[in-house]
């Protein structure tokens, strides 16, 4: 299984912060965010890199410092700033096709999201699935729904929709940047693109593959927090460890 890594993003709204280095190399309560994302889901084959010219020597300068518990290809998608960014889907797009031959299921993780308990059981679940595989969080207010994409779930559990925030969110339920594509799957992933839909926001991705095929869920237990603030990122500081 390989995990690939969307950090193709300049996270403004963390500026100065974030000027100089990449959100994902931020620390949460002693360690970046990267770090605490890859330590939690444990053992994997590979490890894939996308970012930007901007961030391509930091995040070198970390896999080279990383323990080679798995090889990890850092990819540079030449862009620069936030005005050619290629989003999220895109940057997937990227990734598949410059590091990967088809062979390998793979995990998808957006690196700025901050977990409390592990993760390897999300990998334990999908493992050897032929479905895609999303994970989600109950946010518990309909106001706080809005900032994310929402998901509609049936009685078996599976995403049969997901709105890039809803002003009237159906639910409480949300995607939280962490998902499971079977190689099957991933083939899905260029036809959307193709088809000319929106390169980010991932889950316009997850709503047209509902359409498409069985998308299943996995609820993260304990804490997450979208660390896409100062607000945010102090308050992960203040309840992880």
């Amino acid at each position: 299984m390989t995990i690939i890594i969307l950090g193709g993003g300049y996270a403004t709204r963390l500026y100065p912060m974030t000027l100089g280095k990449p959100k994902a190399l931020t620390l949460v309560a002693g360690r970046t965010l990267l770090d605490r994302l890859l330590d939690g889901l444990g053992p994997v084959d590979r490890i894939v890199l996308a970012t930007s010219s901007r961030f391509f020597g930091a995040f070198s300068d970390w896999a080279r410092g990383r323990p080679a518990a798995a090889p990890v290809t850092i990819l540079n998608d030449r862009t620069a700033d936030d005005t050619d960014k290629f989003g999220a889907t895109k940057e997937l797009s990227f990734a598949l096709e410059h590091a990967m031959a088809g062979e390998d299921d793979i995990i998808v993780v957006c690196p700025d999201n901050a977990f409390g308990p592990p993760l390897s059981k999300f990998v334990d679940f999908c493992r050897g699935r032929p479905y895609p595989v999303l994970a989600t969080y109950d946010v518990g207010q309909l106001s706080l729904a809005r900032n994310y994409g929402v998901l509609t779930l049936d009685e078996d559990g599976h995403a049969i929709n997901c709105v890039e925030k809803p002003e009237s969110p159906a639910s409480t339920v949300v995607g939280c940047g962490l998902y499971y594509y079977p190689r099957t799957t991933v083939p899905y992933v260029e036809r959307y693109l193709l088809e000319g839909n929106n390169p980010d926001q991932p889950g316009r991705f997850v709503a047209w593959l509902c359409e498409r095929a069985i998308v299943q869920t996995w609820r993260v237990p304990g804490l997450w927090f979208d660390v896409g603030s100062k607000e945010s990122l102090a308050e992960a500081n203040r309840q992880l460890v």
